[in-house]
Protein backbone atom coordinates (compact mmCIF):
# COMPACT_ATOMS: atom_id res chain seq x y z
CA UNK A 1 0.00 0.00 0.00
CA UNK A 2 2.54 2.19 0.77
CA UNK A 3 4.40 1.98 -2.81
CA UNK A 4 0.98 2.22 -4.28
CA UNK A 5 -0.01 5.27 -2.59
CA UNK A 6 3.58 6.99 -3.43
CA UNK A 7 3.13 6.01 -6.97
CA UNK A 8 -0.74 7.60 -7.25
CA UNK A 9 0.93 10.94 -5.84
CA UNK A 10 4.22 10.64 -8.26
CA UNK A 11 1.91 9.96 -11.57
CA UNK A 12 -1.67 11.26 -10.49
CA UNK A 13 -2.62 11.01 -14.55
CA UNK A 14 -1.97 7.20 -14.69
CA UNK A 15 -4.47 6.41 -11.34
CA UNK A 16 -7.79 6.50 -11.79
CA UNK A 17 -9.00 4.36 -8.34
CA UNK A 18 -6.81 3.55 -5.29
CA UNK A 19 -7.07 0.38 -2.78
CA UNK A 20 -5.33 0.54 -0.02
CA UNK A 21 -4.94 -2.47 2.49
CA UNK A 22 -3.42 -1.82 6.00
CA UNK A 23 -1.15 0.16 4.09
CA UNK A 24 1.67 1.88 5.51
CA UNK A 25 3.43 5.26 5.74
CA UNK A 26 1.01 7.40 8.09
CA UNK A 27 2.49 9.06 10.92
CA UNK A 28 1.61 7.85 14.54
CA UNK A 29 -0.98 9.85 16.36
CA UNK A 30 -0.69 11.73 18.83
CA UNK A 31 0.00 9.86 22.27
CA UNK A 32 1.04 6.66 20.28
CA UNK A 33 3.76 4.07 20.46
CA UNK A 34 5.39 2.33 17.64
CA UNK A 35 3.54 -1.37 17.48
CA UNK A 36 5.75 -4.54 18.01
CA UNK A 37 7.36 -5.85 14.58
CA UNK A 38 6.77 -9.22 14.14
CA UNK A 39 9.81 -11.60 14.32
CA UNK A 40 10.54 -10.91 10.46
CA UNK A 41 10.66 -7.16 10.69
CA UNK A 42 12.54 -7.43 14.34
CA UNK A 43 15.26 -9.00 12.50
CA UNK A 44 15.25 -7.03 9.37
CA UNK A 45 16.25 -3.70 11.55
CA UNK A 46 18.97 -5.75 12.54
CA UNK A 47 22.45 -5.53 10.24
CA UNK A 48 23.49 -8.50 11.22
CA UNK A 49 19.92 -10.34 10.89
CA UNK A 50 19.44 -8.13 7.57
CA UNK A 51 22.41 -9.60 5.99
CA UNK A 52 21.30 -13.03 6.83
CA UNK A 53 18.02 -13.10 5.72
CA UNK A 54 18.62 -11.83 2.37
CA UNK A 55 20.49 -14.85 2.24
CA UNK A 56 18.70 -17.54 3.89
CA UNK A 57 15.17 -17.44 4.80
CA UNK A 58 14.21 -20.45 7.56
CA UNK A 59 10.27 -21.09 7.43
CA UNK A 60 9.70 -20.92 10.89
CA UNK A 61 10.86 -17.35 10.72
CA UNK A 62 8.29 -16.92 7.89
CA UNK A 63 5.37 -19.05 9.76
CA UNK A 64 6.06 -17.16 13.24
CA UNK A 65 5.63 -14.01 11.39
CA UNK A 66 2.51 -14.40 9.80
CA UNK A 67 1.27 -15.78 13.28
CA UNK A 68 2.46 -12.76 15.10
CA UNK A 69 0.96 -10.37 12.00
CA UNK A 70 -2.68 -12.04 11.83
CA UNK A 71 -5.54 -12.05 14.53
CA UNK A 72 -7.55 -15.22 12.98
CA UNK A 73 -4.62 -17.66 13.62
CA UNK A 74 -6.85 -20.64 12.14
CA UNK A 75 -6.13 -19.16 8.71
CA UNK A 76 -2.44 -20.33 8.97
CA UNK A 77 -2.02 -23.23 7.21
CA UNK A 78 0.99 -24.82 6.52
CA UNK A 79 0.34 -24.51 2.58
CA UNK A 80 0.17 -20.66 3.59
CA UNK A 81 3.60 -20.94 4.94
CA UNK A 82 4.89 -22.30 2.25
CA UNK A 83 3.32 -19.56 -0.44
CA UNK A 84 4.52 -17.02 1.83
CA UNK A 85 8.14 -18.70 2.41
CA UNK A 86 8.24 -19.80 -1.28
CA UNK A 87 7.50 -15.72 -2.64
CA UNK A 88 9.85 -14.22 -0.07
CA UNK A 89 12.80 -16.59 -2.04
CA UNK A 90 11.87 -15.89 -4.98
CA UNK A 91 14.88 -14.26 -6.47
CA UNK A 92 15.32 -10.50 -5.14
CA UNK A 93 12.27 -10.96 -3.16
CA UNK A 94 14.86 -10.83 0.18
CA UNK A 95 16.78 -8.25 -1.08
CA UNK A 96 13.68 -6.16 -1.59
CA UNK A 97 11.99 -6.85 1.79
CA UNK A 98 15.64 -5.64 3.27
CA UNK A 99 15.43 -2.59 1.73
CA UNK A 100 11.70 -1.81 2.03
CA UNK A 101 12.23 -2.62 6.00
CA UNK A 102 15.24 0.15 6.13
CA UNK A 103 13.39 2.39 3.38
CA UNK A 104 13.20 6.01 4.82
CA UNK A 105 9.24 6.89 5.08
CA UNK A 106 9.46 10.20 4.43
CA UNK A 107 6.99 12.01 6.90
CA UNK A 108 6.91 15.00 4.30
CA UNK A 109 5.02 12.38 1.68
CA UNK A 110 2.27 11.40 4.33
CA UNK A 111 1.75 15.55 4.42
CA UNK A 112 1.35 15.28 0.64
CA UNK A 113 -1.04 12.48 0.57
CA UNK A 114 -4.39 14.30 0.56
CA UNK A 115 -3.12 15.46 -3.25
CA UNK A 116 -4.66 11.81 -4.14
CA UNK A 117 -7.98 12.69 -5.06
CA UNK A 118 -9.06 9.74 -6.80
CA UNK A 119 -11.56 7.49 -5.26
CA UNK A 120 -9.40 5.38 -2.68
CA UNK A 121 -11.13 2.14 -0.77
CA UNK A 122 -9.04 1.77 2.82
CA UNK A 123 -9.51 -1.42 4.14
CA UNK A 124 -8.19 -2.08 7.76
CA UNK A 125 -8.02 -4.79 10.20
CA UNK A 126 -9.45 -3.42 14.00
CA UNK A 127 -6.94 -5.50 15.34
CA UNK A 128 -3.72 -5.00 13.17
CA UNK A 129 -0.92 -4.58 15.30
CA UNK A 130 1.87 -4.04 12.71
CA UNK A 131 0.07 -0.83 11.53
CA UNK A 132 -2.14 0.37 14.16
CA UNK A 133 -6.00 1.01 12.93
CA UNK A 134 -5.91 4.36 13.66
CA UNK A 135 -3.58 4.64 10.10
CA UNK A 136 -6.79 4.45 8.18
CA UNK A 137 -8.35 7.30 10.16
CA UNK A 138 -5.46 8.80 9.11
CA UNK A 139 -5.84 8.24 6.20
CA UNK A 140 -9.81 8.98 5.71
CA UNK A 141 -8.75 12.31 7.08
CA UNK A 142 -6.12 12.95 4.49
CA UNK A 143 -7.65 11.37 1.08
CA UNK A 144 -10.55 13.76 -0.48
CA UNK A 145 -12.57 10.79 -1.53
CA UNK A 146 -11.41 7.93 0.87
CA UNK A 147 -14.18 5.41 1.97
CA UNK A 148 -13.14 3.27 5.21
CA UNK A 149 -13.77 -0.20 5.78
CA UNK A 150 -12.65 -1.54 8.83
CA UNK A 151 -13.21 -5.51 9.85
CA UNK A 152 -13.56 -5.98 13.34
CA UNK A 153 -11.79 -9.22 14.45
CA UNK A 154 -8.99 -9.02 11.55
CA UNK A 155 -5.37 -8.05 12.27
CA UNK A 156 -3.09 -6.84 8.90
CA UNK A 157 -4.21 -9.58 6.41
CA UNK A 158 -8.12 -9.11 5.99
CA UNK A 159 -7.04 -10.41 2.31
CA UNK A 160 -6.49 -13.54 3.91
CA UNK A 161 -8.58 -13.32 7.38
CA UNK A 162 -11.62 -11.96 5.56
CA UNK A 163 -10.95 -13.26 2.18
CA UNK A 164 -14.48 -12.85 0.97
CA UNK A 165 -15.63 -10.09 2.79
CA UNK A 166 -12.67 -8.19 1.44
CA UNK A 167 -12.86 -9.59 -1.80
CA UNK A 168 -16.53 -8.34 -2.06
CA UNK A 169 -15.81 -4.92 -0.71
CA UNK A 170 -13.40 -4.80 -3.27
CA UNK A 171 -15.92 -5.68 -5.82
CA UNK A 172 -18.49 -3.35 -5.15
CA UNK A 173 -15.80 -0.60 -4.87
CA UNK A 174 -14.57 -1.36 -8.41
CA UNK A 175 -18.07 -1.63 -9.93
CA UNK A 176 -18.66 1.87 -8.26
CA UNK A 177 -15.97 3.29 -10.10
CA UNK A 178 -16.79 1.58 -13.23
CA UNK A 179 -19.92 3.15 -13.15
CA UNK A 180 -18.45 6.32 -12.56
CA UNK A 181 -16.21 6.22 -15.49
CA UNK A 182 -18.88 5.35 -18.34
Amino acid sequence: GWVSWRYALAHPDRVDALILIDAAGMPLREGETAPPLNLGFRLLQNPLGRMLLEQYTPRPIVKQSILDTVSVKTIVTEDMVDQYWELLRYPGNRRAAAHRAMAERELEMAERVGEIDVPTLVIWGEDDQLIYVSAAQTFDERLPNAEVVIYDGIGHLPMEEAAEKTATDIDAFLDRIVRELN
